[in-house]
């Protein structure tokens, strides 16, 4: 039997012409948010992950402009990626 996580709250709005659902943890770290024509995926108050409705995905940035879109926090003095192909 699948476990069940009480620690996450979903929530459901409707406005005019848009839709929300958000499932968010308890501690209010992260959380999921489909709206609208996008996918968005929040930790810490910022969101990390963008799921546009015509396919791009932005990590890092909110308006991703090609397929794979990554947007870097130099704020470290670092930036690494590493892609693998299987």
């Amino acid at each position: 039997m699948p476990q069940v996580n009480t620690n996450v709250t979903a929530f459901i709005s409707k406005g005019e012409g848009s839709a929300e659902v958000r499932l968010e943890s308890s501690s209010g770290n992260g959380y999921l948010r489909l709206s609208g024509t996008r996918l968005n995926l929040h930790n810490n108050g910022e969101e990390r992950l963008t799921i546009q409705n015509d396919g791009l995905v932005g990590i890092g940035t909110t308006s991703p402009v090609s397929s794979l879109h990554i947007g870097a926090n130099y704020n470290h003095g670092f930036f690494s990626l590493l892609i693998t192909h299987r």
